[in-house]
């Protein structure tokens, strides 16, 4: 048996990794950019969004790749639902009127919502999906 059987396989995890952090930064300084120039919100909260979500996709691939469809119903309703609501909450408040949580603006104050975003995304993924190993 091989010692370095699934190196490879991080080696390219870590690459896609770096690649989306550089490319996703750059894209968030877009979104706030546009944000500045237009004077519209909803391109900085949609790209702060987008990116924790994939993001999160990203970090489940680090445990293995999706496998065959089975869904993990304690895993999405016990973890994924509560964050995903909260992650989405400042979303659907720019189009729909929502009641102001107090509490919401304190547990999201500095980087919450894109913990929550992460959160969800990595869920999403391991409770839908059953994870090969390498």
């Amino acid at each position: 048996m091989r010692s370095n059987k699934g190196y490879f396989y991080f080696l390219v995890w870590i690459a896609f990794a770096v690649l989306l952090l550089y490319y996703g930064n750059s894209w968030l300084e877009q979104m706030k950019h546009r944000t500045n120039a237009s004077g519209d919100n909803d391109f900085a909260v949609i790209g702060e969004t987008a990116y924790a979500l994939v993001l999160g996709a990203c970090l489940s691939f680090l445990v293995g790749l999706p496998g065959r469809f089975k869904p993990h119903k304690p895993l999405l309703l016990a973890l994924f639902a509560p964050c995903f609501i909260l992650f989405i909450y400042a979303v659907a408040a720019q189009y729909i009127k929502l009641p102001e949580i107090p509490w919401y603006a304190e547990v999201t104050r500095y980087e919450g919502r894109f913990f929550f975003g992460v959160i969800s995304g990595l869920s999403l993924i391991h409770g839908l999906f059953e994870s090969r190993r390498r």
